[in-house]
């Protein structure tokens, strides 16, 4: 199975020749221990996403639908990416917001737990006003602040096609059975 980044990374490549494949020279054995392609956990043991997502859904009260789309749109299932106001992983949640929700943002695991915990807070929040889901999925891009002073969701065009983002992605995940069929649509948010 290929790893996750790769398929994201092979379908940004332009149409490659089997000729120019076949001109690469690659090692049979790898001469330093690789970089990080594949989702994993600190130990290096292979990462269930799925799994952790299941698990997450079940003890958070959320689509698992919903957590793939909102990974999707923060991080583009990289578990390395860090933002440039210091958000990191695959939901990308800042590191004091996952520790005072019980979790370490820089494990895999706890990332994904984090954001999840997070985002049900955000729904329960919402929920009972117009477009509940719509203003939870803006809080967690521009936060809970900017969501309750504009009374809705904030007029900042990347929040507007962030939510715009994930809602479509929601609905693609909800009509598939894994997340990796969508990986190559899921392009990750163009930070500020």
């Amino acid at each position: 199975m290929l790893p996750i980044q790769f398929l994201l990374w092979w379908s940004l490549l332009p149409s490659v020749s089997p000729i120019s494949l076949a001109s690469l020279k690659i090692p049979s054995k790898p001469t330093s221990k690789p970089t990080t392609t594949a989702v994993r956990e600190p130990d290096d043991s292979r990462f269930a996403l799925d799994e952790v997502i299941s698990r997450a859904a079940t003890e958070h009260e959320i689509d698992p639908a919903l957590i793939r789309s909102i990974i999707a749109a923060e991080s583009g299932f990289d578990a390395d990416a860090t933002s440039p106001r210091g958000a990191v992983g695959l939901m990308q949640i800042m590191p004091g917001t996952a520790r005072e929700l019980g979790y370490d943002a820089r494990d895999n695991e706890g990332n994904v737990l984090a954001g999840s915990k997070y985002l049900s807070s955000l729904i329960q929040k919402y929920k009972d006003f117009p477009n509940g889901l719509q203003r939870a999925i803006a809080a967690y891009n521009s936060g809970p602040g900017s969501v309750n002073r504009y009374r809705g969701i904030p007029p900042f065009r990347e929040t507007r096609k962030y939510v715009k983002r994930v809602l479509a992605l929601h609905s693609k995940f909800k009509r598939s059975k894994s997340s990796l069929a969508l990986v190559r649509s899921a392009r990750p948010a163009i930070p500020n």
